[in-house]
């Protein structure tokens, strides 16, 4: 009999944690559905989650939230509408979620606009919190289709975004990953961009998030919020651009800023202004000649500063930005 007992007690303690977890599981899920299921019935940033259908799940080990045919409204007209929606979460570590989105997504910019159809892979976001903030928030999307503003299909290889909080140095980190971005129609020189690097951050941290983008880059104004950029790579076939510097927003919505910019051509640097229409043909000849003197036609460094919204690249003004609010 007692030979029984200690054989049957290995599996006693087995039906025992397994009876313990399913509870503090289902606790978990109701902890969590509920206030979701109420944050949806609002906004949050100004957005607002509808769903065909919702499905909760995840059973043993996560918590999992489906969103069927998902549309997300923007208080400013905007539309995002996604075949399906996912978060997920360890039911032990609520702090982490990972969102998975399945395309195609379809956006709409504004009221009454064009709808765009881009597809992709399932695209990824992990958010974290701590302490009930937001800490860090990463996304990452490949083999990006869609059609650019001038209405000509692209394709974007990769894209990664990446933003971390750091509440106890009061500022925002930012990094930004580019793959090769090329236009489908344009078999020849068809490669906008082959890579971009980005690494910078923002500082101070801004203390809230505005429903629209617009009131969020007039709050930085106010706020005297600073972009220092640590690295900016961009990379072409034939041509390498790196910068670094700092800028920030004047209350009237223009930018005033100095970078230290290095090309390892500056004869092509040239010529790709000019055909994006950055720079007249007399301008390109000016610059040329110019910014030759100072280090010939192949690796060159040149200080780019931004007066205000007026835009120099050395002696060479290359425009004027429209206020950004």
């Amino acid at each position: 009999m007692t030979n029984h007992r200690l054989i049957a007690l290995p599996l006693i303690m087995v039906v025992a944690l397994f009876a313990t977890w399913s509870g503090y599981w289902y606790l978990t899920l109701n902890g969590v559905r509920k206030p979701t299921n109420s944050a949806l019935e609002g906004r949050i940033a100004g957005w607002q989650l509808t769903c065909g259908t919702r499905d909760w799940g995840g059973y043993p080990f996560r918590i999992r939230f489906t969103c069927h045919n998902a549309t997300l409204v923007h208080v400013t007209g905007q539309e995002l509408r996604l075949t399906r929606l996912d978060a997920l979460a360890q039911a032990y570590n609520l702090d982490h979620v990972i969102a998975i989105m399945t395309g195609p997504a379809v956006l709409r910019p504004e009221t009454g606009a064009k709808e765009e159809t881009y597809r992709h892979d399932p695209a990824t976001a992990s958010i974290r919190f701590q302490d009930g903030l937001l800490h860090q928030v990463s996304v990452l999307a490949t083999n990006v289709t869609g059609k650019a503003m001038g209405g000509e299909p692209f394709r974007l290889e990769r894209i990664n975004l990446h933003a971390r909080f750091d509440t106890a140095e009061d500022k925002v980190l930012l990094a930004a990953e580019l793959g090769k971005l090329s236009l489908a129609n344009r078999p020849s020189g068809s490669v906008l961009l082959d890579a971009a690097v980005l690494n910078g951050e923002l500082a101070p941290r801004p203390r809230q998030l505005p429903d629209r983008w617009k009131e969020g880059l007039r709050l930085l104004a106010q706020e005297q919020v600073e972009l220092s950029i640590a690295q900016l790579v961009l990379k072409w076939p034939d041509l390498s651009v790196t910068a670094d510097g700092q800028a920030r927003m004047s209350p009237d919505g223009f930018l005033t800023g100095r970078f230290k910019t290095r090309t390892d051509n500056l004869k092509s640097t040239i010529a790709r202004l000019e055909s994006a229409a950055v720079i007249s043909g007399k301008d390109a000849k000016t610059a040329s000649t110019v910014l030759g003197l100072f280090g010939g036609r192949g690796e060159i460094s040149v200080g780019l500063r931004i007066e205000k919204g007026d835009i120099y690249w050395g002696p060479v003004k290359l425009g004027r930005h429209p206020p950004l609010f």
